[in-house]
């Protein structure tokens, strides 16, 4: 670790040695550019996911409701009183909601990784 520290110290020497050759108007100027340019970029990046973000905050929204829903049904398939003779049709249904349920969870939840593989993709590569 105390090696890596000399290692930066070093380095920011160096840099720093090479800025004090060069005008400090010109720099700051090439400072202020860079900056500006900096800016811009990370904006436009910004306004690029803007559609991936609005794809996995639905996402989340949606998997949070279905959570609660699949909640409720597991509830109500959990009470004894929904096995009495006769209920068969209203077990079916249940099941079967909560069967689709969990299908519309499963897309959901490859929407929501899909979108979030490409925001970091679109973070670690921005020149792309």
């Amino acid at each position: 670790m105390a090696e890596y520290r000399t290692w930066l110290a070093e380095r920011a020497r160096a840099a720093n040695r090479g800025r004090t050759t060069q005008r400090p108007d010109a720099d700051s100027a090439a400072t202020q550019s860079n900056r500006k340019e900096d800016r811009r970029e990370r904006a436009e990046a910004r306004k690029a996911q803007a559609p991936l973000r609005k794809i996995i905050k639905d996402a989340e929204t949606k998997l949070a409701k279905l959570e609660e829903e699949r909640a409720k049904l597991e509830s109500a398939l959990a009470d004894p009183a929904l096995y009495a003779e006769g209920k068969a049709a209203e077990v079916t249904k249940l099941n079967t909601r909560l069967a689709a349920l969990q299908r519309e969870q499963d897309e959901t939840e490859e929407r929501w990784l899909s979108a979030q593989t490409e925001m970091e993709e679109a973070a670690n590569n921005p020149e792309t």
